[in-house]
């Protein structure tokens, strides 16, 4: 995981707190189990989803947090009528894809 992030060792150790050589001779070789504090401090720094840090299912990087403006827009869509919400829906889907950002 460390690599696929492009960190190197102490800086995966200082984002998680933990020394480097922690990570390398314990997480990183197996021997010692990730403690919630660890795997709650990968997630705040690196977006990595926590679902996957337990289980090892799902996508490696999850949606990351939202930035302000993102949450600020989420909760004005949450206070409209459900039929507002589906033509805001479909309208920002119909921009995106227009945009060339996918259908997801």
């Amino acid at each position: 995981m460390r690599e696929s992030l492009g960190l190197k060792k102490a800086e995966m150790g200082r984002l998680a707190g933990v020394a480097s050589q922690t990570l390398y001779n314990g997480y990183e070789a197996g021997k010692v189990v990730p403690t919630i504090p660890f795997l709650v401090a990968l997630y705040q720094e690196t977006g990595v989803n926590l679902v996957w840090l337990l289980t090892g299912e799902g996508e490696m990087m999850g949606m990351g947090r939202l930035t302000d403006r993102e949450m600020e827009l989420l909760d004005c869509y949450r206070r409209l009528p459900e039929e507002r919400q589906e033509v805001y829906y479909h309208r920002m889907k119909a921009d995106a894809i227009e945009a060339g950002l996918g259908q997801g």
